[in-house]
């Protein structure tokens, strides 16, 4: 990551979120255009300067940076989602389903 120390990191998202906030969009996107210098993998940074383009009316551009952050959000959650079904397929074989899940068959048979 970039060489800001953590609090100066944390100081300047908070910088620029109050810049959105006050509308200050140019010096937002300036912010987060450091921030996402020092760290390109962070999805909010991408979704926070979208927000700011649309701010200034440049939808090309925020829609661009928003296709970003689905990227980015996408490389991600992926994974932990993946492992997360992984785990709970590992735990109903050893314990079974959980108590008072419904079985396919027993939905079939109350629809019908």
């Amino acid at each position: 990551m970039g060489t800001l120390t953590y609090r100066k990191r944390r100081r300047l998202e908070q910088a620029a979120k109050a810049l959105l906030n006050e509308e200050r969009w140019q010096e937002a996107i300036a912010a987060y255009r450091q921030l996402s210098a020092l760290d390109p993998r962070q999805p909010n940074y991408w979704w926070w300067m979208g927000c700011a383009y649309r701010g200034l009316g440049d939808l090309k551009t925020a829609e661009a940076c928003e296709a970003k952050e689905r990227e980015l959000s996408s490389e991600i959650l992926r994974p932990m989602v993946e492992e997360t079904l992984r785990r709970q397929q590992l735990i109903d074989r050893i314990y079974g389903p959980p108590r008072g899940t419904v079985s396919k068959e027993e939905t079939r048979e109350t629809h019908k």
